[in-house]
Order: structure tokens, then sequence, then C-alpha cells
């Protein structure tokens, strides 16, 4: 009965460091913008697609139209949040790093300004 429990800790804990490490890796930031003393920073590896849509056989498919990323924003103030564009749309949702949203829901692109930026980058 000994020698199955130390098996199965031993698992256990093979799975846990495996689980882990997955979750734990490097940011890949890319900055695109510069400004009067402010750099703008978008991670390549958080570029994902939140919502799925009806396929045309009826099954769940990605909506590329509806972008996710993280970016990291440094300057007199430091920030992290995550962006979501709805490309065709042209507009976009802010997160703070906490979940709260920053910015109107769906809120039209400016002109002319980092977001504007971020958006020809991840929307092409």
């Amino acid at each position: 009965m000994e020698i199955s429990r130390r098996y199965y800790l031993v698992m256990l804990i093979i799975a846990l460091v495996c689980f882990c490490s997955t979750l734990v890796y490097g940011a890949e930031w890319k900055l695109y913008s510069k400004e009067e003393g402010w750099a703008y920073y978008f991670d390549k590896d958080s570029i994902h697609y939140p919502e799925k849509k009806k396929g045309i056989l009826g099954g769940d498919v990605i909506d590329k139209d509806i972008v996710g990323v993280w970016i990291k924003i440094e300057g007199e103030k430091n920030l992290s949040a995550r962006i979501i564009f709805r490309c065709p749309q042209r507009t976009f949702t802010m997160y703070k790093s906490d979940g709260n949203i920053m910015s109107d829901k769906n809120e039209p692109i400016p002109p002319d300004n980092y977001i504007e930026q971020l958006h020809k980058i991840i929307c092409k």
C-alpha cells in the first residue's frame, strides 16, 4: 500500500510541475509606438481570438474579426491592459489587468493615436 501512495504522490508532483511550467512564460513585448515620453508595447504571444461564431456546418469556429492582445504602456505611469478589437467595426474595449473595464464597451478607435496604430498591426 505504501508503494502505491508514493507512486501516486510522485505522479501528482510530476503532473503539477508539467502543468505549472506551461503557465510560466515570458511575454514577448514588441514596441509599436513612441511619443513624448511614452512607449507602447504589445505582447505578440498574447494575441488571441476570444469569441466563437457558428460555422457553415453549424459547429463553433473562431471569430477572427474579434482579436484580443495585452499591451504595456511605459511613461509617467506604467500600465498593463488587455484590448479587445472588433476589427471590421473599428471599435475596442480596454480592460485593466484585474479584468475591470477601462474604456467604454466597443468604443470607436480614435484616429492618430497608439490604439489606432495597434489596430493596424493586429487587424491586418
